[in-house]
């Protein structure tokens, strides 16, 4: 038998006010701007499926950002992956980077290191 094709836009799961309230009032605006316009509902139509293609993008657009966007995510205080998770989806992310233990927080590592790549010109 067939196992089901896993769809990997998924909507973000719910998340109380105050955690969004946090996340926002801790200066996080960049990075849920970068969240909800590069990783929104449709991000794995318009990016085919490559987060990667989604930071270059906003890397492309936005390149006076990438610096606020690297403290967004330095400035990021959570105890496991699951409240990174949460924290992530009430920010704009539709992404889902799969269910090993520490998958958001490898996959937000890797946004981090893509950017500072690009901060110092090492695209």
């Amino acid at each position: 038998m067939r196992r089901p094709v896993r769809d990997t836009r998924r909507r973000p799961s719910a998340v109380s006010g105050h955690r969004l309230a946090l996340a926002l009032s801790d200066g996080m605006q960049t990075l849920k701007h970068f969240m909800s316009a590069h990783f929104h509902q449709d991000w794995f139509d318009e990016y085919s499926g490559s987060w990667e293609d989604a930071v270059d993008d906003f890397v492309e657009r936005e390149p006076t950002r990438i610096v606020e966007a690297l403290a967004d995510i330095d400035s990021i205080r959570v105890t496991s992956d699951a409240e990174l998770a949460r924290l992530l989806d009430s920010i704009g992310n539709y992404y889902w980077p799969g269910d090993a233990p520490n998958a958001h927080t490898v996959w937000l590592s890797g946004i981090r290191n893509r950017l500072a790549a690009a901060a110092a010109g090492e695209e």
